[in-house]
């Protein structure tokens, strides 16, 4: 993956509710949850994300009735039967979870994170670094996260704007001895720094809550999704189908996510240009939307790809 490669990061900021199934609800308590990760933090599969690229790429170049596949064929590779003609340049990592906003009692909301999801942060920039070599924004962003968790065993919120009693309650769960620090607001600008999100970096530096790893951290995450209950009705008889009522999880507007793409090749900055510019035509920088997941037809998955 290192030799002739270009490395892409990306926060992922989710515009609509968001529902990436996984497909089966086995110990769930909802019947269509979110993929989720081995540790139960909501994420999104590479899978899930490459496919949806390919999708969105697709379909806009058939909107331009541009019926050339090559660069297609070149970026994600051929379709099925003839996948093994011709590899995919592009390789996409799992979208995992940076921060999730939850309702607190004081202030409305907040943005929640961990010192786990910060170190798996963590391990992606340095992975970029090596590939990169030296860049001093890079190394920023690695030395914030890096000071973020040199004192995370207790709870600690970047603003009074959320702490009353020296408590939180986030997600109708009360955290104690919660310190208020500055610094955690500063270094989570310096995290998101140049970032071009939909909503000001600075709304979410002052609205911060890191947890420690423990399971009400954990508690708090997964109360923070939405769960919706849907029926399928009967149009001549105005009822409910029988059997039709069930139950959907949403991971929440306003989540950050954060993952990457790798493209293979002496031209992979042509190929990275070449997708943004098809996602995104008339667009600045390397930034775009997509669609992700289930439901679109109901405003749902509408997902803004940040340059990170």
């Amino acid at each position: 993956i290192m030799l002739n490669s270009l490395i892409k990061p990306y926060i992922l900021f989710t515009i609509t509710p968001l529902h990436v199934g996984s497909g089966r609800s086995i110990g769930e308590a909802v019947d269509l949850p979110v993929q989720k990760d081995n540790l139960g933090f909501p994420t999104i599969w590479g899978s899930s994300l490459k496919g949806a690229l390919r999708s969105s790429y697709h379909r806009a170049k058939e909107r331009r009735a541009d019926r050339n596949r090559d660069m297609e064929r070149e970026i994600f590779g051929a379709e099925y039967p003839e996948g093994h003609e011709k590899a995919s340049s592009l390789s996409v990592f799992d979208a995992k979870l940076l921060m999730i906003p939850t309702s607190s009692l004081k202030g409305v909301y907040a943005f929640v994170t961990t010192p786990l999801l910060l170190k798996k942060a963590l391990t992606l920039l340095s992975l970029i670094m090596e590939m990169r070599g030296r860049d001093e924004g890079l190394k920023r962003r690695i030395d914030s996260v890096k000071g973020l968790l040199e004192s995370s065993d207790s709870p600690r919120a970047s603003s009074e704007r959320l702490v009353f009693d020296g408590k939180v309650m986030l997600a109708g769960e009360v955290v104690g001895n919660v310190e208020v620090s500055e610094d955690l607001a500063s270094k989570i600008k310096v995290l998101l720094e140049g970032v071009s999100l939909p909503i000001e970096v600075e709304e979410i530096a002052s609205r911060t809550v890191l947890l420690p790893d423990n399971d009400l951290s954990l508690r708090v995450i997964r109360r923070s999704l939405i769960v919706t209950t849907r029926i399928a009705v009967n149009y001549d008889k105005k009822v409910v189908k029988h059997g039709h009522l069930w139950s959907e999880e949403y991971v929440p507007e306003m989540t950050l996510y954060y993952t990457a793409l790798v493209f293979q090749g002496e031209n992979s900055q042509a190929l990275l240009g070449n997708l943004v510019s098809i996602l995104n035509p008339g667009g600045k920088g390397d930034d775009f939307y997509l669609v992700l997941g289930g439901h679109e037809s109901i405003g749902k998955g509408i997902v803004k790809f940040c340059s990170w």
